[in-house]
């Protein structure tokens, strides 16, 4: 039996009782599941040991799940194994081992290929400008040093077309500046430690003047028709949602340094794009540029889908554009 609130029997017509306030021992046969098992709590008056129950139980669940699946799939790929001939197994296993070899054989090749542009002076570097760190809050840091990584593996991925460099600006005056917390990871990166890109601390001056170099930015009014052999490309690698637009451009004119901009509203119709490209979207743009020489293939390849119209789509390869085609810049320094 259980003591259950007499308002439900009082609505039934069960109680000679009249008062709705009054309780009662009652047979618990005849009372409602939903009443007799109220309903659990809502998850906002959940405390948070019982959220975290709860959500190791469904991760639990799922692991149990992914584990049967694998045992089912294991047990059907064994019964079919077992119901093959001699012959049939011999063929499997021929092209395994060849599948095998033909991977080893382009893992071989893309280390040759890294190895041999990594050591070549003619080609252009893509250099990761780290000086603007201050600009940024710990979650512009966060994102700026994921962002560096990736964009390191688009280029190994192709096998450094262009070759990576990464610059800290040390302080022109007394007293030097405050160490880089991303230059301290990027240092710390297992990623890095097959083909380790330059780590560069100095000051402008000895850095621009050991190279010609030319500063991506949008509000550049020269537009970047191919790279140039031998050339550092500067990309502001910083991450402010746009909030400090201009900030590359104002350094480079400050310091007399040449500045350019990715040609995309010479190449798409960039009219409905985002303003703003991370630090990744535009290495990989000139990626693909260096394998294809096409920049309107590039864009189309490399750009968040949703901001490259269905009818750019289809002239991939091709790569001539109206130069009078209408467009919104797109933020090349002042990241994501």
């Amino acid at each position: 039996k259980v003591t259950v609130s007499v308002l439900y029997w009082r609505l039934c017509g069960d109680m000679a009782d009249d008062n709705p306030r009054k309780t009662s021992e009652v047979d618990l046969s005849k009372v409602p599941a939903h009443v007799a098992n109220p309903r659990t709590k809502s998850w906002k008056d959940r405390t948070e040991d019982e959220r975290r129950a709860i959500f190791a139980a469904k991760k639990a669940a799922k692991k149990e799940r992914a584990k049967k699946a694998r045992e089912e799939a294991h047990a059907a790929q064994k019964k079919h194994w077992e119901s093959l001939t001699e012959e049939e197994r011999a063929a499997i296993k021929a092209k395994t081992a060849a599948k095998h070899d033909q991977k080893r054989k382009a893992q071989q090749e893309l280390h040759d290929t890294c190895m041999r542009n990594m050591a070549d002076e003619t080609l252009p570097t893509l250099a990761f400008d780290l000086q603007f760190e201050g600009v940024m809050n710990e979650r512009g840091v966060k994102s700026t040093i994921s962002q560096v990584k990736y964009s390191y593996s688009i280029m190994r991925a192709a096998g450094f077309p262009v070759k990576p460099l990464i610059y800290s600006r040390v302080a022109d005056g007394e007293g030097g500046a405050a160490p880089s917390r991303c230059l301290s990871e990027l240092r710390a990166f297992d990623g890095f430690h097959k083909y380790p890109p330059p780590m560069v601390e100095a000051k402008w001056g000895d850095f621009a003047a050991s190279r010609p170099v030319v500063y991506l930015s949008a509000d550049s009014p020269t537009v970047l028709t191919d790279l140039e052999p031998g050339t550092t490309y500067m990309i502001g690698a910083f991450v402010d949602h746009n909030s400090k637009k201009g900030l590359t451009k104002a350094f480079a004119d400050e310091h007399s340094v040449r500045t350019a901009r990715l040609p995309i509203q010479e190449s798409i119709d960039a009219t409905n794009m985002c303003k703003v490209l991370t630090i990744n979207h535009v290495v990989d743009s000139v990626v693909h540029f260096m394998k294809s020489k096409s920049w309107t293939e590039a864009f189309t390849a490399c750009l968040p889908m949703r901001n490259v119209p269905t009818s750019e789509r289809a002239k991939v390869g091709n790569s001539t554009a109206d130069p009078s085609a209408s467009g919104s810049e797109v933020d090349v320094g002042d990241d994501d």
